[in-house]
């Protein structure tokens, strides 16, 4: 959907050269948007159970299993059931609501950005992520304001990147389902590195011009490519409580990085191939830091942070299927960090606990 946004607003750039005009016929086009995501895209079914619509989210997270050829288990279907009948009784629904808020508040006074970077591994994790959201902007953004560099029309240069990125969607599938994100993001990123390299020894004026067109859009294919890549490994990697807020920092660390794009433009005043040299170590540096984080492809994702600090090691493989209890006792021995997750609720049962049964329910969805 990106690329053909891209194409629709380089055509409706060439008939709008009026910025208001331009701008105006841009905000008219995301009306029938809005009214898409309003009727077409479903709630969360998260955000369904903890506002005590079980209906819907009966309704959603039996869909979820047809699409994935699984049965929802029983033990589900019956809790299911259950808060159905509580509801039904304005006493139950009440109790029930009044339990669902202090789960929800106790969630948010725990859910704080900064427990992203609580640990060495995760702040070491988290500091690579964002690097590599840096070096994946700044290089898109070369070749996206690349029509200067390469001598071509603008129009023309932003209808065949916007063009040519859909298919870095196909790519960026192909290579996470068969390779795994980790691999995949490393040959997207090496590829980039290449292709920017040859950059430096594109003469517009001088070169031929089917190479002056082609090589920014295999690069711009790439990068973007990369840039679907590191959404879905971001979003995997981290907890599930803090999945929105982990990728906004590393979207907000990239967009800040891109802020710097113009003052990498003009190294070429020193040395015409010093910015591609540059961009080309920008990315080669991400391609290999890529390398250090853990494959998340076939993996049970963490859903605390305690889970998140030990995803990827051989204690989490041995302790996932366990639930959050373990991984809490082994965190605590292995003394990187405080548990969270462990407290003792008001029927007598560990938070851990009931946490690993909502995994295992979820898992089996």
């Amino acid at each position: 959907m990106w690329g053909l946004s891209t194409c629709v607003a380089a055509v409706v750039s060439y008939f709008f050269r009026i910025w208001q005009h331009y701008t105006i016929f841009i905000a008219l086009l995301n009306v029938p948007g809005i009214a898409l995501l309003l009727f077409l895209i479903p709630e969360s079914p998260r955000w369904l159970y903890a506002k005590g619509h079980y209906k819907a989210f009966r309704r959603i997270v039996h869909h979820m299993t047809r699409q994935n050829g699984k049965q929802l288990s029983n033990d589900l279907q019956q809790e299911i059931e259950k808060l159905e009948e509580q509801k039904s009784t304005a006493s139950g629904f009440v109790e029930r609501m009044k339990e669902a808020s202090v789960g929800m508040v106790g969630d948010l006074r725990k859910s704080q950005f900064w427990m992203l970077f609580s640990t060495w591994r995760l702040f070491a994790r988290m500091a690579i992520l964002c690097y590599i959201w840096s070096a994946n902007v700044v290089t898109y953004y070369a070749f996206l304001f690349g029509s200067d560099i390469f001598g071509v029309d603008i129009h023309i240069y932003t209808f065949m990147l916007g063009f040519f990125e859909m298919p870095a969607s196909l790519l960026c599938m192909l290579l996470a389902n068969f390779c795994g994100r980790r691999l995949g993001n490393f040959i997207m990123l090496m590829l980039t590195v290449v292709s920017v390299s040859v950059t430096c020894f594109v003469t517009p004026g001088r070169s031929p011009q089917v190479v002056v067109y082609l090589l920014p859009i295999i690069g711009r294919t790439l990068i973007s490519a990369a840039f679907l890549n590191i959404y879905l490994w971001h979003v995997e990697l981290m907890p599930t409580v803090y999945r929105n807020v982990g990728l906004g920092i590393g979207s907000a660390s990239g967009r800040m990085a891109g802020i710097f794009f113009p003052y990498f433009d003009n190294l070429s005043v020193f040395w015409p191939p010093l910015t591609s040299l540059t961009l080309a170590v920008i990315s080669l540096i991400a391609a290999l830091l890529s390398a250090l984080l853990p494959e998340t492809k076939g993996q049970l994702l963490p859903d605390s942070i305690e889970e998140a600090h030990l995803f990827g090691t051989k204690q989490y493989k041995h302790l996932a299927p366990t639930g959050t209890a373990e991984l809490q006792l082994k965190l605590g021995e292995d003394g990187d960090a405080t548990a969270h997750s462990g407290e003792t609720t008001p029927n007598g049962e560990s938070s851990g606990e009931s946490l690993s049964e909502d995994n295992k329910n979820e898992a089996e969805a």
